[in-house]
């Protein structure tokens, strides 16, 4: 089965990135002496940004694929450091879906995997992986059930 993150993967991930820009928006807007101006100048700020997040998101997006067959996961995207994983399927030892809020909302599932060979921590193999596991609700559960089978 060869198929690609939801495509509102990305819009979930701006969403999580806009919502700390606007924390911090907020907090100048509150603090500024001159609120008006601040609120202004900002949003001039923050709107590119997003459109700027929103782009490289769907840059890096538009170059994943993941291929699950009867012994791997092949992850392959066109850049970034970790262009290529493979994931044995008799290494997995535990596999979960996750519905976060924000993943709720647009009726999507995230995969969480658990290997007993790949040390999760930032950077590993399985933690870039697991980044892109979102899909609808419908399509997460029949990979999971792959996984599960294997």
């Amino acid at each position: 089965m060869k198929t690609k993150p939801h495509y509102l993967y990305m819009l979930v991930t701006t969403l999580k990135y806009l919502a700390a820009l606007l924390i911090f928006y907020i907090i100048a807007v509150v603090i500024s002496p001159n609120r008006y101006y601040t609120a202004l100048n900002t949003l001039k700020v923050l709107i590119p940004v997003a459109i700027i997040i929103y782009a490289y998101l769907f840059y890096f997006w538009h170059g994943v694929s993941i291929e699950i067959d009867s012994e791997k996961i092949i992850f392959t995207m066109t850049v970034g450091r970790k262009n290529h994983v493979e994931i044995p399927l008799n290494d997995i030892s535990s596999v979960e879906l996750k519905e976060p809020f924000l993943c709720k909302l647009f009726n999507l599932k995230q995969i969480s995997i658990r290997s007993n060979s790949m040390e999760y921590k930032t950077g590993s193999d399985i933690f870039v992986v697991e980044k892109f596991l979102i899909f609808s609700a419908a399509d997460a559960e029949k990979i999971v059930s792959l996984i599960s089978n294997k």
